[in-house]
This record gives C-alpha cells, structure tokens and sequence, in this order.
C-alpha cells in the first residue's frame, strides 16, 4: 500500500508560526530573501543597503536559517534620510563547518 501525503496548506502553516519573538518564519523567510548569497542561501552573506527598519528581522532571519551570528554596520544614508547598514555573515557551510 502506498502512502500519500496533504502538502496543500503546509508552506502557509509553517509560514504563520512564530519562531523568533515578533517574528514568525513567513517574516523572517522574506526578510533572508533580501540578504542572502544569490548564488545560493547557504553561502556566506555580505549585502550592503539593508534599511534600518528591517535590521533586527535581518539578523534575526540570519540567525534562524543559517546558524550563524550576522554583524552589521553603518553603511550610509538613502535619499529620504534612512539609514542603511551593512550586514554580513559567515553562512550555513562555514558555520557547519562544510
């Protein structure tokens, strides 16, 4: 007898559950999607550009998907006077040690 298994429904579920405080992964999946190696997501990272306002769901989103602890830095301003930062970390393969 063959197994099947209901997907329909468990991207979203997982996606509404909060794993970092104030966050659920839904927030920290997109904030990860604006830092991380676009060559690929286990890379190390170094993204410059990343506004203020994001910052923490950042280094949180680093943390949660990669193990390792990101750093950031002052990296300027944008036209409508927000600072911007950037961040940078080891990713999932150095921090694994792979």
């Amino acid at each position: 007898m063959q197994k099947t298994y209901e997907f329909d429904g468990i991207e979203a579920e997982l996606n509404a559950q909060v794993v970092m405080p104030g966050y659920t992964r839904g927030d920290l999946s997109a904030a990860f999607k604006l830092v991380q190696n676009k060559e690929h997501w286990k890379l190390e990272i170094d993204q410059h550009g990343i506004p203020a306002d994001k910052l923490e769901a950042v280094i949180f989103a680093i943390e949660f998907f990669t193990g390792s602890l990101a750093t950031a830095e002052y990296d300027g301003l944008t036209e409508a006077g927000g600072a911007t930062f950037r961040v940078k970390a080891a990713g999932y393969y150095q921090t694994i040690g792979a």
